[in-house]
């Protein structure tokens, strides 16, 4: 417990939240069952529900770094392929992977 009284959460609790939330039970009844107040049970619910999401996010994405190739993305702001990110690393830049800019 922290100094002001509020209870530290634990990956435990969250544990606990999510599985009593898949049991069908109402914030309210999670609510007393942890002896945490309502407002917490929604915040910390929804909080872990929006990481869940971020997690799920992975998926085949088209690489916009060059290659245009289908890579395995983390989300959806991740569209730059490792072997583009490496490439514009090194400085070698392969002229075939970068679409014509009118350069003859």
């Amino acid at each position: 417990m922290l100094m002001n009284g509020k209870k530290t959460w634990t990956s435990e609790h969250d544990c606990q939240l999510m599985e009593l939330k898949k049991a069908g039970k109402k914030p309210k009844e999670i609510a007393l069952i942890m002896g945490r107040g309502i407002t917490t049970i929604y915040y910390k619910s929804t909080e872990l529900e929006r990481k869940t999401l971020k997690i799920n996010q992975r998926k085949v994405r088209r690489c916009l770094g060059g290659c245009n190739k289908d890579f395995e993305s983390s989300s959806p702001g991740n569209r730059i392929c490792p072997n583009c990110i490496k490439r514009d690393r090194s400085g070698v830049v392969d002229p075939v992977a970068i679409p014509s800019m009118g350069i003859n």
